[in-house]
């Protein structure tokens, strides 16, 4: 009976030392929306931003919100495993690409030429939770 359970541990140890888990760059693979909770800190930032831009118009900018924030949820962002992504919102498609450095822990994505750098927080088949480096500011992406 002993030696049956040290076979069976033995086999166990053996087969898990030669399983590897899945690599970040697998986990990112696929495509992805902003979750809920993230949406509307997106939003703040966005209004700001314009807000900023058009000084003169922040009643205006504020008056869309609620369109804007509809928008920034409905964007799609699919990562694929030649390093491209296509962001898609509404009817617009727009390409760049990502990969990953510092040990897996900065995911850095280019779009129209410019480079936006997240340090990853958390990664999982089905969560990913970043922060931008340049703007400090938390979004959390799920599976739609």
């Amino acid at each position: 009976m002993k030696l049956k359970t040290l076979y069976a541990v033995a086999a166990i140890a053996l087969f898990s030392a030669f399983t590897n888990p899945a690599p970040p760059e697998t986990d990112i693979i696929g495509k992805w929306k902003i979750d809920d909770a993230s949406v509307n800190n997106a939003t703040n930032r966005v209004l700001f931003k314009l807000k900023l831009a058009n000084l003169g118009m922040a009643g205006k900018i504020e008056d869309q919100r609620n369109r804007i924030k509809e928008q920034i949820a409905a964007v799609r962002v699919t990562f694929s495993a030649d390093h491209t992504t296509a962001i898609q919102s509404g009817d617009k498609t727009t390409a760049g690409t990502w990969n990953l450095s510092d040990n897996n822990h900065i995911l850095s994505t280019t779009k129209n030429g410019v480079i936006r750098k997240d340090s990853i927080l958390s990664l999982a088949a089905t969560r990913i939770q970043l922060v931008g480096l340049a703007e400090r500011d938390t979004v959390v992406y799920i599976r739609p």
